[in-house]
């Protein structure tokens, strides 16, 4: 298999640090900077405002150090507790370098809701290398039915990706649901510039359980919880997903297409 393709069927296999646990700041980690501040300006010969100035420094840097542990305590007991803020900021900044952008959109009762947007098909190059009997490297066409098999790995292997780092950013999340969302740049009507292509859910237990290196993506997002996947015609392209009995996917997508 090319680099390429590699690279879009195992975004899933990428390892994601989980936070640190609290740790508790010493002075002594601070006081070197907190008291090069104090002295600046003073000179060698100024020996007794040196002195009250080290002794300024050294209470300044139990101050801080204290205020630091405690925020750092704070921090990690709001995402033990699955606080809203915190886990969409943690999430965030966890999601920014993404190949594929991904935004959490709601949080509620240890559940995060988490947007994806994947691209249309033409991003699978319609040409896969291969070598001729000769052993030179050439190109052959790729069939409409590969393209979209492939397309379909692909987005799975990204979906799971997704799943995967917002559980090690959150570990205490109970449940995930992800909603898909492909933007089209040449639809063939307005609505159709954005639609969703899949939604289902990812509890925590389910996660805990998948074998990684062994993983199928496409079946997870097949087996899933309230999963939404429709795929059309012998090619089995994957298809926008009809929403008119999800009123919440409906309204998450039409609140996008208003915000872009």
């Amino acid at each position: 298999m090319a680099q390429t393709e590699r690279r879009l069927v195992t975004a899933h296999l990428a390892v994601f640090r989980s936070p640190d646990p609290p740790k508790v700041v010493t002075a002594a980690e601070v006081l070197l900077t907190v008291e090069a501040a104090a002295l600046s300006g003073l000179r060698w010969w100024q020996r007794g405002k040196r002195r009250t100035a080290h002794r300024a420094a050294i209470s300044e840097a139990e101050r801080i150090a204290k205020a630091e542990t405690e925020d750092w305590a704070a921090y990690y007991r709001r995402l033990r507790q699955n606080d809203p803020t915190t886990i969409l900021a943690a999430l965030e900044d966890a999601f920014e370098d993404n190949e594929h952008p991904a935004a959490p959109i709601d949080c509620q009762d240890g559940v995060a809701t988490i947007v994806v947007m994947f691209d249309p098909v033409s991003a699978i190059p319609d040409r896969t290398p291969a070598v001729t009997p000769s052993g030179r490297p050439t190109l052959h066409k790729r069939t409409e039915k590969d393209r979209h098999h492939l397309y379909g790995e692909a987005m799975a292997s990204t979906v799971l990706a997704t799943v995967k780092e917002t559980y090690a950013t959150c570990q205490w999340l109970q449940d995930v649901k992800i909603l898909v969302i492909r933007k089209d740049p040449e639809p063939f009507a307005p609505a159709g510039y954005l639609t969703a292509i899949y939604a289902g859910r990812f509890p925590a237990e389910r996660v805990a359980r998948i074998d990684w290196p062994r993983v199928d993506p496409v079946e997870q997002l097949v087996i899933a919880p309230d999963a939404l996947l429709y795929r059309s015609g012998p090619q089995r392209q994957i298809i926008p997903l009809t929403l008119e009995s999800e009123p919440e996917l409906k309204a998450v997508v039409e609140q996008l297409r208003r915000d872009l």
